[in-house]
């Protein structure tokens, strides 16, 4: 969506890059990789590019310009939400609304570890697992959960989740 990240100075570094091609991307990611995020606006992307943004801007405020540590940060999240798919399926529910509350709170996750994202998707997963067949419950549910994340801080997530 836009070069930000091409001008980063840890973008060229040799622990980042390999989380930009497409050949590692489709090894280490296959199904992340082709999950297709669709926002409110009708602009449709893949998850994993819109999960690496967002948690390269996260992890950058944290680990500064050391590039091999906001690889291994990055990366550590994605590799989790790889290995688990009703957490990106939770996950492209809710992404609009966590991507634009970071854009607008920087130091939002300052003082959270990323992991925590993943942690909630479970949580979220199972709340949703609860009230699966019920329409009305299911909506309400995610709805109470979209609010969460756009109000509340992450800290107090795990716990609203449950």
């Amino acid at each position: 969506e836009s070069d930000d990240l091409l001008t980063a100075s840890f973008f060229w570094h040799g622990h980042v890059l390999p989380l930009f091609t497409e050949d590692a991307i489709s090894a280490a990611f296959p199904t992340t990789s082709t999950r297709v995020l669709e926002r409110s606006d009708g602009r449709r992307g893949g998850l994993y590019a819109a999960l690496l943004g967002l948690l390269l801007r996260l992890n950058v405020r944290v680990a500064g310009d050391d590039g091999a540590e906001i690889a291994r940060r990055t990366r550590e999240v994605l590799e989790q939400f790889e290995r688990n798919e009703e957490q990106q399926k939770f996950v492209l529910a809710v992404f609009e609304r966590l991507d634009e509350r970071v854009a607008h709170e920087e130091g939002l996750f300052d003082d959270v570890q990323l992991t925590l994202l993943t942690e909630v998707a479970q949580s979220g997963v199972h709340t949703l697992e609860s009230v699966a067949g019920n329409d009305l419950c299911e909506r309400a549910m995610r709805t109470l959960l979209e609010s969460y994340i756009g109000a509340r801080p992450p800290r107090e997530w795990s716990a609203l989740f449950k």
